[in-house]
């Protein structure tokens, strides 16, 4: 171990060791417990280089920076160009059959009434697809989601 590790060890374990047994020599499991804690931070403050630099500090000697050098990206390797990303199909709804159409007329049931037209019995200013009185509403489906690449 280097001489600033062990001076900072020294430096912030001593202190904090004797405070907690000062304090919590008469709870014995409070103090094994502050006792880990402890160890834990100076343990995590080595782990980071933290312990070394106040070692240093004490002792007086300048504290060296960690060099980290980043390498130079080289030159980018002709690459082949990337496909476009191909559209996404959209779903189209499918077309109302028109009412002039016959194989939109079931055989038996009336033609169905123009869209513009309201409903028997509805009154004139309600819009033309309220249901009728003793009818009740079919929720719709939403539409699907948009699929995107």
């Amino acid at each position: 171990m280097s001489e600033n590790i062990l001076v900072g060890l020294a430096a912030l374990g001593i202190p904090l060791l004797a405070a907690a047994y000062l304090m919590l020599r008469r709870h014995a499991p409070v103090f094994r417990m502050v006792v880990a804690m402890i160890l834990l931070g100076l343990g995590y403050l080595t782990a980071t280089g933290a312990i070394s630099d106040i070692g240093a500090t004490l002792m007086g000697q300048p504290i060296v920076p960690a060099v980290i050098e980043t390498p130079v990206p080289a030159a980018p390797a002709e690459t082949a160009p990337t496909p476009a990303p191909t559209p996404s199909p959209t779903v189209t709804p499918e077309a109302a059959p028109s009412p002039s159409d016959p194989a939109a007329t079931v055989p038996g049931e009336p033609p169905p009434a123009p869209e513009d037209a309201a409903p028997a019995g509805a009154p004139i200013d309600s819009p033309a697809e309220a249901p009728a009185s003793g009818e009740e509403t079919q929720p719709t489906e939403p539409a699907p989601a948009p699929v995107t690449p």
